[in-house]
């Protein structure tokens, strides 16, 4: 996909899932260090980008001083309006508000091994103790052992490159579900011919998501 900008033509490299609070220019946040994992900072200059995800290095208050930190952020190569209602077991999604979560933390910890929760275990660690309880926000469903995120018509959707082929068949081929959506643009600079990237909201571009069939 190509689209044209105040500096030339770009090419759309993919799209990253941000958590609501995204960091901006016009909305910048001072969030705890462990907050940042699901952040992705609009206007980084700092940052690398790779195949299927993109590494950036944010700067952060911790209410005495300016610290850094690195944050690692996937890069979906496609997104599309879901046409159905369904649920999507957690294992396989990233969602930016919730990776701090220490349930879906202990998810994706036995998933790495091959395991999976008991129900017991599920419910104690659904609590947030202290915090604003976005596994309840999200809608999380535990049934049978296993956590589901419900998806419903019009949601938007990310795919990973293997999703690609065949995107809207099934759902083990949704791997996120969009909070606040980026756009990772490539161009050449007209001056020193170097290639560089930029972030982008939809609002700032001119896109059409398609919607497809499961």
């Amino acid at each position: 996909m190509r689209v044209n900008a105040d500096f030339g033509e770009m090419i759309v490299r993919g799209f990253v899932n941000s958590s609501k609070d995204m960091i901006d220019n016009t909305h910048f946040i001072r969030p705890t260090r462990p907050q940042l994992i699901g952040f992705v900072d609009k206007n980084c200059s700092n940052m690398v980008i790779c195949s299927n995800y993109m590494y950036q290095i944010i700067n952060w208050h911790n209410g005495e001083k300016t610290l850094q930190q690195g944050v690692v952020h996937p890069i979906y190569p496609a997104i599309h309006r879901y046409q159905n209602n369904t649920e999507v077991d957690l294992e396989q999604l990233y969602i930016p508000d919730l990776v701090t979560h220490p349930l879906y933390k202990a998810i994706h910890s036995k998933k790495e091994k091959n395991s999976f929760l008991t129900e017991q275990e599920l419910h104690k660690y659904r609590p947030y103790k202290n915090e604003s309880d976005r596994w309840k926000e999200h809608g999380i469903i535990i049934n049978n052992g296993k956590a589901y995120i419900p998806v419903k018509n019009g949601d938007i959707v990310f795919h990973s490159l293997n999703g690609l082929l065949k995107p809207y068949t099934t759902d083990s081929s949704i791997k996120s579900i969009a909070q606040e959506i980026l756009v990772v643009c490539r161009y050449l600079h007209e001056q020193t011919g170097q290639i560089h990237y930029a972030l982008f909201g939809l609002d700032e571009l001119t896109t059409d998501i398609s919607q497809g069939d499961k």
